[in-house]
């Protein structure tokens, strides 16, 4: 999963990926990690906080089959709305998320701070 934030640009700086919290789901083919998903669960919404592809197998319907698998998990915990983030720069995950029928909020810029700093 590393290797494919890593690929895609996803990670950030001073973060320790090493260890998720909430939950994720992953594609495995022939014992390789092709993509995953994760979010943070709630009431009312969740935030979808990854959604990765191996460069390899982009565009081939993981990222749809990741993101239905993770609808259903979302719609059984209750959730009424979930949000999510896509970089200015990932064009291919902006389009990717306009396509399944995620609507842009135009609400907002995503902010970080490091509390390990």
């Amino acid at each position: 999963m590393l290797e494919i934030l890593r690929e895609n640009e996803q990670m950030l700086d001073g973060v320790d990926y090493g260890a998720w919290s909430h939950p994720t789901l992953v594609a495995v083919k022939d014992g390789q990690v092709e993509g995953f998903i994760q979010a943070h669960l709630g009431a009312p919404y969740a935030v979808v906080t990854e959604l990765c592809v191996s460069r390899a197998h982009a565009r081939k319907g993981y990222g749809v089959k990741l993101a239905d698998a993770m609808e259903l998990m979302l719609r059984a915990a209750g959730v009424q709305t979930y949000v999510t983030y896509a970089s200015d720069r990932n064009g291919r995950m902006r389009d990717m998320l306009g396509r399944y029928g995620l609507d842009e909020t135009g609400l907002g810029v995503g902010f970080v701070r490091r509390l390990n700093t």
